[in-house]
């Protein structure tokens, strides 16, 4: 089982294209990604991605690049998640600085005071670090390397923290050889296939095999053989056994006895792995194909869910999830994948006509209902997996009082406003035998999608 143990797997450009990379990466035996956190921007997606598949899990944390947009409330907001494993990925990054003393010292010692505010958080909580290194091709007078300012500020948090990864090594170093023995480890990508970098090959010949793990930081860092002259090549967990095929090269090892002493070191920091080993792939369900208007189930009243810790309740929520995830959807109820039960799942996300609607993780609705209507109505546009290319303005309570069990079956009364109360409302017509263009006050309000965004975009 290979794990990737730095994967950006949260970047937009990834969005469309999950279900490919998971499947790609299943067939390489890439069983496992940590997507390591940069920034508030896209932690959430990350969280995500984290609960919706085996076998994929986040940390969090800032990138020395947004050491200035630095929030320990986000730190604090997602830590205790049991999908969350680590504290990163945070560092000293010196490279593409100006030479100008007034604009690199300021922005240096920013990046070393939110380093300092990530190792006291990460020995708080006792989990690892993810640690990013890098110096420009230049040295600043006066001031000595990220890699030895590094050195210097964590010799005190050494033996205390709960190890971490040095994350795309690049260098050699004896002085961080020292460092495994305090529970930290080399994360080995794309750069051990680049000619240039025989430092690292170096270090890595010398290192102790237990110290190793494999990494893709993908997009970036794809592996050499990858690359094409004329064509953009953005990295993917399956690449990893590129780096595993070269690292087996370099150190004159059999790749299967490799890949099982770093399957080892990994499991030896992130035990958390371990649910990859018997899963048969990412999913934690299945992807279900959405019912189109004139599917008989979408116009039945769905059935109340009798036991909602069932294995049965639970995988369907599972697949719920995931197809709504692979749809894109802001929501989506079990009759429209066939199954005529009262569940359905919200997960807004922001998008061009609602920008500033609230993120969330797919949540599980079971058995609701809508105990009051506020007196405000507002039309707003609509759409719905079942009706492809079709939108509407539908007139909805701003505001409403619900009831319903979560996936666990606890019991929650809730008020809902806005979009979060529209989204509900939509769902809630499904377990009806509703669809939204039953709700439309005339067929003038009702539009294709082509005419919606020239509509929309000319607002």
């Amino acid at each position: 089982m290979i794990i990737d143990a730095h994967c950006h797997l949260d970047k937009p450009r990834f969005k469309t294209k999950m279900n490919t990379i998971l499947q790609d990466a299943q067939k390489e035996n890439v069983k496992g990604i940590l997507i390591p956190s940069t920034q508030r921007k896209t932690i959430s997606d990350a969280q995500i991605l984290a609960h919706s598949y085996t076998g994929v899990f986040f940390s969090v944390g800032f990138h020395p690049k947004y050491a200035d947009k630095f929030e320990l409330e986000m730190l604090n907001e997602y830590v205790d998640d049991e999908r969350c494993i680590a504290i990163g990925e945070f560092g000293l990054d010196y490279g593409r600085m100006s030479y100008d003393e007034a604009i690199y010292k300021p922005i240096i010692e920013q990046q070393k005071k939110v380093l300092k505010a990530h190792l006291e958080f990460a020995l708080k909580h006792q989990k690892p670090v993810i640690i990013h290194l890098r110096d420009g091709k230049f040295a600043y007078e006066h001031r000595s390397t990220a890699y030895d300012d590094f050195m210097q500020i964590v010799q005190p948090y050494l033996g205390k923290l709960k190890g971490g990864i040095i994350h795309a090594l690049n260098f050699d170093k004896q002085e961080y050889m020292e460092l495994h023995k305090h529970g930290f480890y080399f994360g080995i990508g794309g750069q051990i296939t680049f000619k240039e970098l025989e430092a690292l090959k170096d270090f890595v010949k010398k290192a102790p095999l237990s110290s190793l793990l494999l990494e893709t930081d993908a997009p970036w860092l794809t592996p050499k053989k990858r690359v094409r002259p004329t064509q953009k090549v953005a990295n993917v967990p399956a690449y990893i056994v590129d780096v595993l095929e070269t690292l087996s090269e370099v150190l004159e090892m059999e790749k299967d006895e490799l890949e099982s002493i770093i399957e080892a070191n990994t499991l030896k920091l992130f035990p958390q792995f371990e649910e990859s080993k018997n899963s048969n792939g990412y999913s934690m369900g299945k992807v279900r194909n959405v019912k189109q208007l004139g599917a008989e189930v979408l116009r039945e009243v769905a059935k109340d869910v009798e036991d909602v810790k069932s294995k049965e309740t639970q995988e369907l929520i599972d697949d719920l999830i995931l197809t709504c995830r692979a749809t894109q959807g802001l929501g989506i109820a079990s009759p429209q994948i066939g199954v005529s039960k009262r569940i359905f799942i919200m997960a807004s996300q922001p998008n061009r006509r609602y920008p500033n609607a609230p993120k969330m993780q797919p949540k599980a609705i079971i058995n609701p209902k809508i105990l009051s209507y506020g007196d405000e109505i507002e039309k707003d546009w609509e759409g719905c997996l079942s009706l492809p290319n079709v939108r509407g303005k539908v007139p909805r309570s701003t505001k409403i009082e619900v009831r319903y069990l979560t996936q666990d079956g606890e019991v929650v009364e809730e008020v809902l406003e806005g979009f979060l109360a529209r989204i509900f409302q939509h769902e809630f017509d499904h377990l009806n035998g509703k669809v939204f263009i039953d709700r439309v006050e005339s067929t003038l309000d009702v539009v294709m999608e082509r005419e919606y965004r020239r509509i929309i975009y000319s607002e």
